[in-house]
């Protein structure tokens, strides 16, 4: 009984080492795939930006109404973050008041 115990958990231990050793290849795979995945995207958004280097005379209307879209979204993002400076600004003239 002893030695069939013995055998079962060193063939349970090659097992959990077997499968420790697959999981680490797939996290290291994940990674490596993640890495990548983030290169791809900073070369999309830098052709992205490229298009609109040249003058503005030279885009295409297209071009354009991206180019729009993308200033607009700026735009919103400014604007929230000045609604928060002044939101931050007023709370520290308030709390000077006390």
């Amino acid at each position: 009984m002893k030695k069939y115990k013995t055998q079962t958990q060193s063939k349970l231990a090659r097992e959990e080492k077997k499968m420790c050793k697959r999981l680490k290849s797939i996290i290291e795979k994940t990674k490596a795939d993640k890495k990548e995945a983030e290169v791809l995207q900073k070369r999309l958004e830098s052709a992205d930006e490229e298009r609109f280097n040249k003058p503005i005379e030279e885009l295409t209307l297209e071009e354009l109404y991206e180019l729009e879209a993308k200033l607009k979204k700026i735009h919103v993002r400014i604007q929230g973050n000045i609604d928060n400076m002044q939101g931050a600004s007023s709370l520290m003239f308030l709390s000077k008041d006390k």
